[in-house]
């Protein structure tokens, strides 16, 4: 075990030297950095983030297409290609799994509390925020019930709530689809937050509003309001000191065929204009949203000026591709634009999508953060935008003793704190999923923990324009980068590639080689070694596919980086072999070869395709839709498995992949998955007309 340790500890002292920091930035010329960093956030960005956050801007609304316009317009004004296309929006196109949206308008949304004391509770003129999306018309003065969370049966039990307002806690739309749609409420008032009952006088949505927007057999879907949990603490107290206590609604609202609006702009390429690096922002956002998503549009923005104005002005070289900026309507009007652009995925060499990675450390605790591609659908381009990503973080760290950065990035009008910043694995609930999903490999800035997403708090206080320089910087300097990147470049980053994926394999074998020494006395540890060799061959697999990617660039000889990568990987699986047997050694065990199992043989030839029926991701309720039945417990158990295990599945379908393929490749991902969660998942798939079965010896 000490020979083992001693060569593990020397592996790792190389790949750290190989993959150790260096104070040049990584990818980018010193004096490319020192251009942008002048160039971003030449005036202070607060005017346009105030402008954009006070807009309630839902998609397929005219609010959005008013926030689209100052996008358009401001896009414009700082030299980039401006085109902006309409998709239908109008409760019955489909684009994906995903049925349109109308349009909403409201004209009048107020509720008080008439007895027993004259309070207003709500207005829409104040705050927006506080009627949820699709809420209909109503003018009713009824009686308020509290069904506490009013999420299950039990919370109405021995209630009579059909004519009444429901008094609640519990998540919006389970609530509204419990009170109103299966007993006959009118409408719903809600105190619930993400994060709970600590912010008083926070209003708080959940992002979607009611839904469907049309109740049972085509009845009115009612109404939602959010209160404060002061206001809702004292209708509370009212109800327990045995008061009748008496809501006045008043909600004028309407839906219309309307469209999804998409603002795209160009910096254009000169000798492969249609080869494009692709940044995409979601613009939609509740009102105030300053930093869900207003300042996160302005990173776009801020990126695109900054790279028109060098170009312009000759300090920077026009690179080779095309730099396109895309500012969408939420997943649906995403999925429109995907399926009415097909061959986009022949164009776009690296992506990613930024939502809300600009919030103030001190105000929100939030981290900024780079989400890599997914396992299905990996890129090289995560390495180049995490190693910018990790050099600003840090050199604006303040270190011990000093509060002076190693190379600022500061904004006149933001904070000087550090920067909190790192690269994780994959997260989705952003635009990213539907071009992961659509074959566009995508990474993800994002932000978390932010508390006050969705919510009345989400205020100019909470952005901080340094950070939007930060990462302003990173997107802007990544994307001219990869862009401009020649030959030599792309070898250069073939390399770079190669040091960071050798760093991901060690990290692999050394958890890997925790859990080995972690399995139970009593067991037989062949179980976890088995499961460890297989999911260091998926992980090179990744590797080996992200490095693939590089060829998108130039028709680069990748063969000597596969083949240090394959030795890396041998080595690994060489450690974990010995250790194993060592541990058998020790336990007076039997150690064995791994071999596959009888189920894993069968499934080896059992070759999953996709039928056509669906492009893009695969959601829960759409499977449902088709199947015109609630999932089973065995078919919904990948859903329950990990929250990303049925994305996964779905995605690796390639018509090569087996299902033991599959299987193993989604748990040295996301942990075991085991082997009939995923048959039943296909099953469903295939009774859902998704799926068939192509038969291989």
């Amino acid at each position: 075990m000490f020979r083992l340790t001693v060569s593990l500890i020397a592996w790792s002292l190389a790949t750290a030297v190989a993959f150790g920091s260096q104070d040049a930035p990584p990818g980018v010329a010193r004096e490319v950095l020192d251009s942008l960093n002048q160039a971003l956030l030449r005036e202070d960005p607060h005017p346009k983030v105030t402008s954009l956050a006070s807009i309630h801007s839902l998609r397929s609304t005219e609010a959005f297409d008013q926030a689209a316009a100052q996008i358009a317009s401001w896009a414009k004004n700082a030299g980039l290609e401006i085109s902006v296309e309409d998709f239908a929006a109008d409760g019955g196109s489909r684009y994906g799994a995903f049925l349109s949206e109308p349009g909403w308008r409201v004209r009048r949304a107020t509720l008080r509390m008439i007895a027993p004391k004259d309070m207003e509770l709500a207005d829409w003129n104040d705050a927006p925020l506080a009627l949820a999306w699709f809420s209909g018309s109503a003018d009713v003065t009824t009686e308020l019930i509290d069904v506490g969370g009013g999420t299950e049966a039990a919370d109405y039990a021995g209630k009579e709530v059909q004519g009444k307002i429901v008094l609640a806690n519990g998540p919006h739309r389970v609530v509204h689809r419990e009170a109103v749609y299966a007993r006959g409420a009118v409408g719903v008032v809600s105190d619930w937050h993400l994060f709970g009952d600590r912010y008083p006088n926070v209003l708080s949505s959940d992002g979607a509003g009611i839904r469907p927007w049309v109740g049972p057999n085509g009845s009115p879907p009612g109404f939602l309001f959010s209160i404060s949990p002061p206001n809702a603490q004292a209708l509370r107290k009212h109800l327990a000191e045995s008061s009748r206590v008496m809501l006045e609604a008043r909600v004028e609202t309407e839906t219309y065929p309307s469209h999804y609006r998409i603002v795209s702009a160009v910096v254009p390429g000169s000798s492969s204009p249609d080869e494009e690096v692709l940044i995409v922002n979601h613009l939609d956002s509740t009102q105030p949203g300053a930093v869900h998503n207003a300042a996160a549009a302005l990173a776009l923005i801020e990126a695109g000026n900054a790279l028109s104005d060098l170009i312009r002005s000759g300090d920077l070289v026009r690179p080779a591709r095309s730099v396109r900026f895309l500012w969408v309507p939420e997943h649906r009007g995403t999925m429109a634009y995907l399926l009415a652009h097909p061959k986009l995925k022949d164009r776009v060499v690296a992506a990613v999508n930024v939502d809300m990675p600009t919030a103030r450390h001190s105000a929100t605790g939030a981290v900024t953060y780079l989400y890599r591609t997914p396992d299905s659908a990996p890129s090289f381009a995560d390495d180049v935008f995490g190693e910018l990503l990790e050099w600003v973080r840090d050199h604006n760290t303040a270190q011990l003793g000093t509060d002076q950065f190693a190379y600022p990035v500061v904004a006149a009008e933001g904070s000087r704190e550090s920067f909190y910043a790192r690269v994780a694995d994959y997260q989705g609930l952003s635009d990213h999923v539907e071009f992961i999903a659509s074959g566009i490999p995508m990474g993800f800035f994002g932000t978390w923990p932010f508390h006050f997403l969705g919510t009345t708090r989400d205020t100019l206080e909470m952005f901080d324009a340094t950070q939007l320089k930060r990462v302003s910087l990173v997107l802007a300097a990544g994307a001219y980068a990869i862009a401009s990147a020649q030959d030599d470049d792309v070898s250069h980053l073939a390399y770079r590639f190669l040091n960071r994926a050798q760093k991901r394999l060690l990290d692999e074998t050394s958890r890997q080689l925790a859990e080995l020494s972690a399995s139970p006395e009593s067991e037989d540890p062949y179980v976890v070694y088995k499961f460890a060799m297989d999911a260091l061959h998926w992980k090179q697999d990744r590797e080996t596919r992200a490095l693939a990617t590089l060829r998108r660039l130039g028709d680069l000889e990748l063969r000597p980086v596969t083949d240090s990568l394959r030795a890396s990987a041998h080595y690994a699986r060489q450690t974990l072999t010995q250790s194993y047997w060592s541990l058998c050694e020790k336990r007076g065990l039997v150690a064995r070869e791994t071999t596959p199992s009888v189920d894993e043989k069968r499934y080896r030839g059992w070759i999953p395709e996709r039928t056509g029926a669906l492009k893009g991701p695969l959601t829960r309720a759409y499977l449902q839709e088709r199947l015109d039945r609630p999932l089973s417990e065995e078919e919904s158990a990948l859903f329950r498995r990990h929250f990303y295990a049925s994305f996964e599945a779905w995605n690796f379908i390639d018509g090569e992949r087996s299902v033991t393929d599959i299987t193993q490749a989604v748990s040295a991902e996301l942990g075991l998955a085991p082997l009939g969660e995923v048959l039943a998942f296909y099953g469903a798939l295939e009774q859902a007309g998704l799926l068939h079965y192509r038969r291989s010896q």
